[in-house]
């Protein structure tokens, strides 16, 4: 079975983030709602736009983006 990328990245601005790589891919996003932009990508691989609070949630604070040196945050 072949295993395809998937590839998260965290963003201060979700919106302002999905607006941009609708842009750059020339595509509308399969998944956006609260919390998650989702683009498909070649080969079955995806691109994922997730807020930085979001993550920080979901990781119950082990992770906080907001706090790192800056990028990557993926």
């Amino acid at each position: 079975m072949p295993h395809h990328a998937s590839f998260i990245l965290y963003v201060a601005h979700q919106r302002t983030a999905g607006d941009f790589y609708r842009r750059v891919l020339g595509a509308e996003p399969t998944l956006d709602v609260p919390g998650m932009t989702l683009f498909d990508l070649a080969d079955g691989a995806s691109l994922g736009l997730m807020p930085e609070a979001g993550i920080a949630r979901l990781l119950d604070g082990a992770i906080d983006p907001a706090a790192g040196p800056g990028v990557p945050r993926a």
